[in-house]
């Protein structure tokens, strides 16, 4: 998962127990083409700590001996709805942190060997629509993998909460009582000539009391820009096609 608020890059290794991390993908780290730095790295994030070597090995979109962490040491936490394996973080860390490994960003390492053009780690969205009500097109979003909730501009929350089923009490969250979850709909993104549907189910984070929408709001924001945050990128993948030199979606059940 690329994290945009964040620069540690890690992937669980096969030394790891076999009961940690169930279901990721495992780095091999007896390939012959893995570089030990011999430096100790620690991350925590929404589900957990890990611990590791920095190690640099050959990422295969575009050039070698890329640097990352191999995790040895975990809390072993899975979060409901994580798909991914590991993280890739695509901020740089503060200067004088100690970090400098990770000064060099995964963009900056795609641009220096020719696999992209700009320093852009952009995503068109030709639409969000709410079952039939469209809420926005040719939509501008950025994507913020380290917020729980996807943040949308005032409008668009005053037109979304014309629909009874969804209730705005004021601190930013969009609620949906028990009895009104039936009345949820589908949310669906356009990209491209592709539409992705996420389902009500997908859209709500359960509580006895009530369920909060994956959609919210930043009080006396007036911008127009959407935060694509969690609750809406946990559906999908990002897939690299690098004969045609793009990055885009994909379902999560590829």
């Amino acid at each position: 998962m690329f994290d945009t608020g964040g620069f540690s890059r890690w992937l669980p290794s096969t030394l790891l127990p076999a009961g940690c991390l169930q279901g990721k993908e495992r780095y091999d780290v007896n390939s012959i083409t893995r570089t030990s730095l011999e430096i100790a790295h620690a991350s925590g994030y929404l589900d957990g700590v890990q611990r590791g070597n920095i190690v640099t090995d050959n990422l295969v979109v575009c050039f070698s001996r890329f640097p990352f962490v191999e995790i040895l040491e975990s809390t072993c936490q899975v979060m409901p709805g994580e798909y991914f394996d590991g993280i890739f973080g695509m901020g740089k860390p503060n200067p004088g942190s100690g970090y400098e490994t990770f000064q060099t960003t995964l963009i900056e390492y795609m641009v220096a060997n020719g696999a992209a053009q700009e320093r852009l780690f952009t995503f068109r969205f030709c639409g969000m629509q709410y079952g039939e009500q469209i809420l926005c097109e040719m939509c501008h979003a950025v994507m913020d993998t380290g917020a729980p909730v996807t943040v949308m501009p005032l409008g668009t929350v005053q037109s979304l909460i014309q629909n009874p089923e969804i209730i705005d009490r004021g601190n930013g969250l969009l609620y949906v009582l028990p009895a009104m979850v039936p009345l949820v709909k589908d949310f669906k993104i356009t990209i491209g000539e592709r539409v992705f549907t996420i389902p009500p189910k997908d859209l709500l984070n359960p509580n006895p009391e009530f369920s909060t929408f994956g959609a919210g709001y930043t009080q006396n924001y007036q911008g127009l820009e959407w935060t694509i945050g969690l609750s809406f990128l946990r559906n999908f993948h990002t897939v690299f096609d690098e004969a045609g030199e793009r990055m885009g979606f994909a379902k999560v059940q590829c």
